[in-house]
């Protein structure tokens, strides 16, 4: 392949233009023993995270991912919002919503909340999962587009 000249950038991230304030995308320190409880205090101040998990399932969602957090086998069934809390990467999930907030319709925020926890087999989990995690996708590599 001939070379034009040009450099190509296919990735950059610039972390100035991160014009988002909120406490989900400070970096805290959280163990698996309390990771909900702050978890619960971040929600309280934090747009997006109450659109994500909303009040009419969160006490179901704090419950089903307590059960699952208790039990270090079902990591994989954990709820991807307190499973990069824990990991200290939930900025990076939190931020593109934050930036597309306004954008979004109604359908698309009903996609991305986390709902899929709630599936009983383990198959239709998966499925429910992938595709809400399509949606996070989008918004992600959207915003990486972005900062181009």
């Amino acid at each position: 392949m001939k070379n034009s000249g040009r450099s190509q950038v296919f990735f950059r991230l610039d972390k100035s233009m991160n014009e988002f304030k909120c406490c989900c995308t400070d970096q805290i320190s959280v163990t698996r023993s309390n990771v909900l409880e702050t978890f619960d205090e971040l929600r309280k101040n934090c747009d997006v995270l109450q659109m994500l998990v909303p009040d009419d399932i969160y006490p179901n969602w704090r419950k089903t991912e307590k059960c699952l957090i208790d039990h270090p086998q079902a990591e994989s069934h954990r709820s991807r919002l307190t499973f990069s809390f824990e990991d200290g990467s939930l900025g990076k999930i939190t931020t593109p919503v934050h930036r597309y907030l306004s954008r979004l319709n109604r359908h698309y925020k009903k996609d991305l909340q986390e709902k899929w926890l709630f599936k009983s087999s383990p198959v239709e989990r998966h499925l429910k999962f992938r595709s809400y995690m399509g949606k996070m996708v989008e918004l992600i590599v959207a915003e990486h587009l972005s900062l181009l």
